[in-house]
């Protein structure tokens, strides 16, 4: 490994240098440019090997996703086992997988997760795989090289490179974004593939992307693969997700907070709200509270702490570590299992809709209150709305959700287990509080 360092350490002074108008006679270039094409060309020949091409049909007919016909997969296990996105096989009943050496199988269905948008497949092979090595996307920083492997539109094998421009990405999507953000080029089809480190260790998977018209403009997002395999685990066991709950509403420290309660960071979640009838509720947890390890992890910010608590033992007593005035306590909490019906994914409820929503920071209460002239301590607002859906020149960024069909709205919760009710009604009555004004919406689904 240290021979790929100096290779790249070598071409980046090289290229420094020049971008700096100095120029260097006697530098071979050219051997360090062979060789760090040979380092890429060396790492896309072992992770084509991992990748397969996913084709999902409903009834012998391709679906169509995002603009793709198709997805991609990554093979994790000599017996045939392959991660992917759930989107990639949504409501498939046919998925075929195609190898690099084109040799095609059917695939099962071993178990899917919409929440976090992962799905495990199994085929039958009559081949010795190869096998992913999977890296650590704890370890990650911004800017190392990446590599992405999928099939964007069709083009099966395709291969980008580029660096890790972001972590801990929020898109709401769901509860559990944490998202890899990258400029390797991602587009529709390259859902599922592998995002790759130099050392050719899996560290994500190919999920999203922002676009224009449906094509990636440079910036792609990927599941870390811890988060991913912690779920491949449960599927393997169970076939489905069994999630911890805690019954705690949080955020992440604000300069406006850190200062009102004296911390010396901005390092924790800070505790909102505590559910009624919940295990935070039953334990000496507070609001105001600022959560700083859980269960003998640091917590950084309050985005990853709802995928822990979701990950953690059941029925077991689980230590947490507060701060409360200033000084650290410790409080222990027995988690229960998320009811099922609330185990909502909001990507199925923003692709069907047309919005995405999300729960009101005290910050951005204060802003709503002044804006509406009436005092708003939370609530669900509208935080995004697609072109073209139900939604689009109805609802508006912003617009506070008051009630969903007569049904008060006032958390996340409120918001999904009423939504999942109205599931298969083809309107939805919707009020929100606009610049100070009820506005009442109709959303049809015809």
């Amino acid at each position: 490994m240290k021979i790929l360092k100096t290779a790249f350490i070598s071409l980046a002074c090289v290229v420094f240098l020049m971008v700096g108008g100095i120029q260097i006679k006697n530098v071979e270039a050219r051997p360090l440019q062979e060789d760090v094409s040979n380092i890429f060309s060396d790492l896309a020949s072992s992770a084509l090997q991992v990748t397969v091409h996913i084709e999902s049909k409903i009834n012998g007919m391709r679906i169509k996703r995002g603009g793709a016909w198709n997805g991609a997969g990554i093979i994790i296990s000599k017996n045939g086992y392959i991660i992917t996105n759930f989107h990639v096989i949504d409501n498939a009943k046919e998925i075929k997988v195609t190898m690099f050496n084109d040799n095609d199988y059917q695939a099962k269905v071993v178990g899917k997760d919409p929440m976090t948008d992962i799905a495990l497949l199994k085929i039958e092979p009559n081949e010795q795989l190869s096998v992913a090595k999977i890296g650590d996307s704890d370890k990650i920083k911004i800017g190392q090289l990446v590599m992405a492997i999928g099939s964007p539109f069709g083009f099966v094998s395709s291969v980008t490179v580029g660096v890790i421009s972001g972590k801990g990405r929020f898109l709401g999507s769901g509860p559990f974004d944490n998202f890899i953000q990258t400029d390797a080029a991602i587009n529709p089809g390259n859902s599922g593939g592998p995002l790759l480190n130099i050392n050719g260790e899996v560290i994500g998977i190919n999920t999203a992307i922002v676009t224009d018209d449906e094509v990636g403009i440079g910036i792609g997002f990927a599941i870390p693969i811890n988060m991913a395999m912690a779920i491949v685990d449960q599927l393997k066991k169970n076939g489905k997700i069994i999630r911890g709950r805690l019954g705690v509403i949080i955020q992440s420290i604000t300069s406006e907070l850190k200062k009102e309660h004296n911390l010396l960071s901005k390092k924790g979640a800070y505790i909102q709200d505590i559910a009624k009838d919940s295990p935070a509720s039953k334990s000496d947890l507070k609001k105001g509270d600022v959560i700083i390890r859980f269960n003998g992890k640091e917590i950084k910010s309050a985005q990853g702490l709802p995928f822990i608590i979701s990950m953690s033992p059941l029925g077991k007593e689980i230590e947490l570590v507060v701060l409360r005035e200033g000084k650290e306590k410790t409080v222990k909490v027995i988690l229960e299992e998320r009811n099922p019906n609330k185990s909502f994914t909001m990507r199925e409820l923003r692709l069907k809709y047309g919005f995405s929503v999300g729960e009101i920071t005290p910050e951005f209460a204060k802003e709503l209150s002044e804006k509406n002239n009436r005092v708003i301590e939370k609530g669900v607002i509208i935080s995004e709305v697609r072109p073209g859906s139900p939604a689009h020149t109805k609802l508006m960024e912003n617009d506070l959700i008051i009630s969903i069909n007569n049904e008060k709205v006032e958390t996340i919760d409120d918001y999904a287990s009423i939504m999942l009710q109205i599931d298969t009604q083809k309107q939805v009555l919707i009020i929100v509080l606009r610049e100070g004004v009820k506005r009442y919406i109709i959303l049809k689904l015809d």
